[in-house]
């Protein structure tokens, strides 16, 4: 028994490689163009409601942009082509400057993660439209194409709700603790960054969150 539990210790440690070496090229392809949509997504919203709210930090650094790689951070933008969970360089908008103080700052959050599941909602409910007006060969492609970006958008917003650096709920954290957002640059950011990969990449963060990514397929993709 002792010698089973230790195997199952082990086995709950060891970083799950299989997504990386099941991968085809179609597959990197379609998870490269939905990484695409979601960074330029998720970024642009942060920054315009940020924006909106008082706080124009962001929007004047560049990241009130629809390019990708204005938000790409290289662990969170790569990590999602294997386990489709990931993250963009973050935005830490600052409560002293934003209506509703505190309050703004928790708007911002939610409404990002928010805009991401309507983003997935919307892709899956254009499935049979596309079926319906693109020829069956590039229809059943770009289907699937839609499909890996619908699903990945939730497991970004998943992940993205947890009060972490470097993730968009690092936000809230980075407003409770002010000396937190000075500080999440250069070495401090790679290491919260490096950690989170890990936690991805182990299947951790799978593990935690996989009931509700269910639950969010289930609702809004019906």
């Amino acid at each position: 028994m002792p010698e089973q539990a230790h195997e199952t210790a082990r086995a709950n440690t060891m970083i799950d490689w299989s997504a990386v070496f099941a991968t085809n090229g179609q597959a990197m392809l379609f998870r490269l163009a939905a990484v695409a949509l979601i960074l330029a997504v998720h970024g642009y919203s942060l920054a315009l409601l940020a924006r909106l709210l008082g706080d124009r930090v962001s929007a004047d650094q560049g990241r009130q942009s629809l390019n990708p790689f204005d938000h790409a951070e290289p662990f969170g933008a790569l990590l999602p082509l294997f386990f489709r969970f990931g993250w963009i360089r973050p935005i830490y908008p600052d409560p002293r400057r934003l209506h509703g103080g505190f309050l703004g700052l928790i708007g911002i959050w939610g409404a990002s993660l928010a805009l991401l599941l309507l983003l997935s909602s919307l892709l899956w409910q254009v499935r049979p439209f596309v079926m319906d007006v693109v020829p069956r060969d590039t229809g059943g492609t770009l289907v699937g194409l839609i499909q890996v970006a619908a699903d990945m958008s939730l497991h970004f917003a998943a992940l993205n709700a947890l009060p972490l650096p470097p993730l968009t709920g690092g936000m809230l954290l980075a407003g409770v603790v002010p000396a937190l957002r000075r500080r999440m640059e250069g070495w401090v950011l790679l290491a919260c960054a490096m950690a989170m990969s890990l936690a991805v990449a182990s299947g951790k963060a799978a593990a935690l969150l996989g009931p509700v990514v269910g639950l969010l397929r289930t609702a809004l993709h019906p």
